[in-house]
C-alpha cells in the first residue's frame, strides 16, 4: 500500500460513520434513512462516504469564509488533533464538487425537511395560536454565466444588478425564528415574483392552530379567503386602497370594530359547466383596527380573529412580531454566510445552478439545526429563545465541533451539556434598539463601465526584460 493509499484508508475510517455531534443530536438518524431512502447509502470508490459529503455539504453555507478543501478539513481537524494520520487537503476540490453532485439537491432537501421537523416544536404563542411569519429577501451567488442564465440578475432603470440572485420567501414560527418552510426562485421574470412563491406557501401550511402575520404586500380577498377555508387565521396589513365596509354598532370598547370583507373567488363548477372561469361573491366577518406608532403615520389591520375577549393592542403588538422573519434573514445573511475575508462577498459561493439549491437548503437546514440548540439551551435554563444570542451560538457551536469531534464518546454528553450552558450564558442585553436610519446610499454611482462575462483577467509577463544600449 503506497502513502496515497495510507492515507485515503484513514480517511475512509473517519468518514465510515461521521456525524458533527454539536448539531447532529436529532438530525444523524435522519439523515441515514435519507440516505438508505434515495440509495446512496454506499459509496466505494471514493474516500468522502456518503454520511460526510451530506455534512460537508451542511458545513459549506456554515463556514463560508472557508475554500471547499479548508471546510473539510476544519471538520476533520478534531481527529488530527486525537492522532489521526490525515493530512491537511485530503482530497482535491473536483472530488468534493463529485461528492456534491452524487448527493444531489432532492436528498438535501429532504435533510431540510427533516431540519424542519426537529427545530418546528412550535408552542402556541398567541391565545392557543402558533404565530408563523411570511416575506422575502434575495439571495446573492457568483456571477457564472449559468447562474445568471437561470436565475438573473436584478434590474432598474439605471442598471442590471452586478450578481445573479434568488428570490426566497420564508415560513418563520416567530416564537422561535425557525424557518418552517421555503419557496424560491429566479429573482425577476414572469412568474417569479414575491406574491405568487408566497401563496402556494402558504396554503400547503394553513391548518387549525397556525396564525399567519401578513404583510399588506399579501393582501387580497381570495388568499385570505383560502387560508380561512382551511381553518387557519390571520392578521394582515390593509392598503389604503381597501375597502372593509363597517358593520353598524360594531365597535369594541378598545375601538376596533368588526366589518365585512368582501370580494369574489372562482367558482369550479361553474367553471367547469360554462367552459370559462366563472366567478361567486363572498364576504367575510374580519375585526378591524386602527393605531399609530409615534413618529410614523398611522396603519389599519385586519384579523381573522373575532374573539372579543383578544385586546386590540395585543393584536397590534402580534402583528409587530413580523419583524421576527427579517432578523431570521439577518442572522442567516449576515452573521451564517458571513465572509470574513476581503473578497467581494455573495451569500451563496455556488457556481452552478443545481449546487446553488443544494446549497440554499443547507443553509436552511444548519440554521434551523442552530435554532434548535438555542431552543434546547433555552428550556434547559428557563429562558426565552428570543433572548438567546444567534451570534454568540454560532460562536460556540463552531468552537465546540471540532472539540467534540476528537472527544471520547463517554464524553459527548457532558461536552454537550457544556455547550447548551454556553450558549445560555449569550443572553442579548436589548432586542432592539429604538432607532431608524433613512434610506441612503454611500457611493451613487461610479464611472467605470459595467463588467460583463468578456471582462476576463488579462495575462502579462511580469519578469524584466534587457533592453539594449
Amino acid at each position: 500500500m503506497n502513502v496515497i493509499d495510507r492515507l485515503h484508508a484513514g480517511l475512509k475510517a473517519v468518514a465510515e460513520n461521521f456525524v458533527v455531534e454539536a448539531l447532529a443530536k436529532d438530525l444523524q438518524p435522519k439523515i441515514v434513512e435519507i440516505l438508505k431512502k434515495h440509495g446512496k447509502d454506499r459509496q466505494r470508490k471514493s474516500p468522502l462516504s456518503p454520511l460526510l459529503s451530506v455534512w460537508l455539504i451542511l458545513s459549506l453555507p456554515l463556514r463560508r469564509e472557508l475554500s471547499y478543501p479548508n471546510v473539510l478539513d476544519w471538520l476533520l481537524s478534531g481527529q488530527r488533533a486525537a492522532g489521526w494520520k490525515i493530512p491537511r487537503h485530503a482530497v482535491t476540490n473536483g472530488a468534493i464538487s463529485h461528492a456534491r453532485e452524487r448527493v444531489g439537491v432532492d436528498l438535501v432537501k429532504d435533510v431540510f425537511q427533516a431540519s424542519v421537523e426537529i427545530a418546528r416544536k412550535p408552542k402556541a404563542d398567541f391565545h392557543g395560536f402558533v404565530s408563523m411569519a411570511v416575506d422575502g429577501s434575495q439571495l446573492t451567488m457568483p456571477d457564472s454565466p449559468e447562474n445568471s442564465v437561470e436565475f438573473g440578475k436584478p434590474r432598474s432603470g439605471r442598471a442590471v444588478g452586478a450578481f445573479p440572485q434568488v428570490r426566497l420567501v420564508g415560513l418563520v414560527a416567530t416564537a422561535l425564528q425557525a424557518m418552517a418552510d421555503v419557496a424560491f426562485g429566479p429573482c425577476w421574470g414572469k412568474g417569479t415574483g414575491e406574491r405568487t412563491l408566497a401563496i402556494p406557501l402558504i396554503l400547503r401550511n394553513a391548518r387549525d392552530g397556525i396564525l399567519f402575520l401578513l404583510d399588506r404586500g399579501f393582501y387580497g380577498f381570495d388568499l385570505l379567503h383560502q387560508i380561512g377555508e382551511k381553518s387557519a387565521q390571520w392578521i394582515v396589513r390593509v392598503p389604503k386602497n381597501a375597502r372593509l365596509t363597517a358593520i353598524c354598532k360594531s365597535r369594541l370598547p378598545d375601538g376596533s370594530y368588526f366589518a365585512w370583507l368582501e370580494g369574489k373567488v372562482g367558482d369550479p363548477e361553474a367553471s367547469a359547466a360554462a367552459g370559462r372561469k366563472r366567478w361567486k361573491a363572498l364576504k367575510r366577518k374580519v375585526r378591524v383596527i386602527r393605531y399609530q406608532i409615534q413618529g410614523f403615520r398611522g396603519s389599519r389591520i385586519a384579523t381573522s380573529l373575532l374573539d372579543s375577549t383578544i385586546t386590540a393592542q395585543e393584536i397590534v403588538q402580534k402583528y409587530h412580531a413580523r419583524w421576527e422573519i427579517e432578523l431570521a434573514y439577518d442572522s442567516i445573511k449576515t452573521h451564517q454566510t458571513a465572509r470574513r475575508t476581503g473578497q467581494c462577498p455573495t451569500v451563496l459561493r455556488s457556481k452552478r445552478p443545481d449546487f446553488v439549491k443544494q446549497e440554499i437548503y443547507a443553509m436552511l437546514a444548519v440554521y434551523n439545526l442552530l435554532r434548535d440548540v438555542i431552543r434546547q439551551a433555552a428550556d434547559k435554563h428557563g429562558l426565552d429563545p428570543l433572548s438567546v444570542s444567534f451570534t454568540d451560538t454560532l460562536c460556540a457551536v463552531l468552537d465546540a465541533i471540532p472539540a467534540m469531534r476528537r472527544a471520547q464518546a463517554t464524553r459527548l454528553m457532558d461536552l454537550y451539556n457544556y455547550l447548551l450552558d454556553d450558549i445560555a450564558r449569550g443572553r442579548l442585553t436589548r432586542r432592539r434598539r429604538p432607532r431608524a436610519f433613512p434610506r441612503v446610499v454611500r457611493v451613487k454611482m461610479s464611472n467605470f463601465r459595467v463588467k460583463g462575462f468578456g471582462d476576463q483577467e488579462i495575462h502579462r509577463d511580469l519578469e524584466l526584460q534587457a533592453f539594449g544600449n
